[in-house]
């Protein structure tokens, strides 16, 4: 009868090691798991601040492009100016020359 008492303690306690064995190997793997997804997590991250920077490079750099193309040297605009001021002339001498000739034109004699 004590035989058979040490025997069923033997086997709870094997069962117990088992168990135990078991518990440990599961959090084993859930540390596991868990520290992947955090180095998972963190790869994500990294990329994304490394997809910012080169986001923010691309601006600037697009910045930096299109501020030349919207600025004219100031030759340029001085040229600009003086054609604009001619076309400006000539127009003007055009309509007081029209004016000139309709005036001309409505001259009615008087008959007294």
């Amino acid at each position: 009868n004590n035989k058979n008492n040490k025997d069923k303690k033997n086997k709870n306690d094997k069962n117990k090691d088992k168990d135990k064995n078991k518990q440990d190997k599961k959090n084993q793997d859930k540390n596991k798991n868990d520290k992947n997804k955090d180095q998972q997590d963190k790869k994500k991250q990294d990329q994304n601040k490394d997809k910012q920077k080169q986001d923010q490079k691309k601006d600037q750099k697009k910045q930096k492009q299109q501020k030349p193309q919207n600025k004219i040297s100031k030759q340029d605009a001085e040229q600009l100016l003086q054609a604009l001021q001619n076309d400006e002339k000539k127009i003007q001498a055009k309509v007081k020359k029209e004016k000139a000739a309709k005036a001309k034109r409505t001259r009615v004699e008087k008959e007294w």
